[in-house]
C-alpha cells in the first residue's frame, strides 16, 4: 500500500509545473527578436489550456489559431468532447467572446509523442517593424529525463482572449525542463 502511496505522489508531482516551479532544470530561449521594453506590452486574458490538438492530425510545430468571429469560434470549439464517468460523450460549453472588441488566439506548441509537455503564453508586446506586427512569448515545458510520463501522444495548447488587431504574429519560444 505505502508502494502505491509514493507512486501516486511521483505521477501527480509531473503533472502541471509552473514556470515559476524550482523543479525547472534549465531554460533555453529559441529565436528571440530584439526588443526594446515592456511599454508595449498586451494584455491578454486566460481562456483554457489543453493537450489536444488544435486541428485534426500531428501538428510537428508550434503553430496559432487567430478566432475573429463567433461562427469560426463556436464550429472550432465545438469540435471537441471529452467522456464522462459514465463513459458518454459531453460538449465543452463555448467560452463567451465579444468579437466585436476581442479576439482569440490558439496556440499549440506541437504535437509530442508522449504526456508530461505544457506551454504557457508569458507576455505579448507589440514590436517596431514596418508593418505592425505583435511578438508573443510562450514556454514549453518539457519533461525531464526521470519524470514519468503517459504514453499517449498530446498537442499542448493554450486559448487567450485579447483586443482586436490585425497585426501579424510572431513567436518567442523559451523551453524549460522539469525535474520531476
Amino acid at each position: 500500500m505505502l508502494s502505491l502511496g509514493i507512486a501516486i505522489v511521483l505521477i501527480s508531482s509531473c503533472l502541471f509545473v509552473p514556470s515559476s516551479n524550482p523543479h525547472l532544470l534549465s531554460s533555453q530561449s529559441i529565436s528571440t527578436p530584439q526588443t526594446n521594453n515592456m511599454d508595449n506590452s498586451i494584455d491578454f486574458e486566460l481562456i483554457d489550456v489543453g493537450y489536444n490538438p488544435l486541428t485534426a492530425g500531428f501538428e510537428p510545430e508550434p503553430k496559432i489559431i487567430v478566432f475573429r468571429n463567433q461562427q469560426e469560434w463556436k464550429n472550432f470549439w465545438s469540435s471537441f468532447s471529452f467522456l464522462d464517468v459514465n463513459l458518454n460523450e459531453q460538449k465543452f460549453p463555448v467560452p463567451a467572446v465579444n468579437f466585436e472588441q476581442k479576439m482569440v488566439i490558439g496556440l499549440t506548441s506541437g504535437s509530442r509523442s508522449t504526456g508530461g509537455y505544457s506551454v504557457q503564453i508569458d507576455r505579448i508586446e507589440q514590436v517596431q517593424t514596418p508593418t505592425p506586427q505583435w511578438l508573443i512569448h510562450y514556454t514549453e515545458i518539457i519533461p525531464g529525463e526521470n519524470c514519468i510520463v503517459t504514453q499517449q501522444p498530446t498537442t499542448p495548447t493554450v486559448f487567450i482572449l485579447t483586443k482586436n488587431t490585425s497585426a501579424g504574429i510572431q513567436l518567442s519560444k523559451q523551453k524549460l525542463t522539469s525535474r520531476c
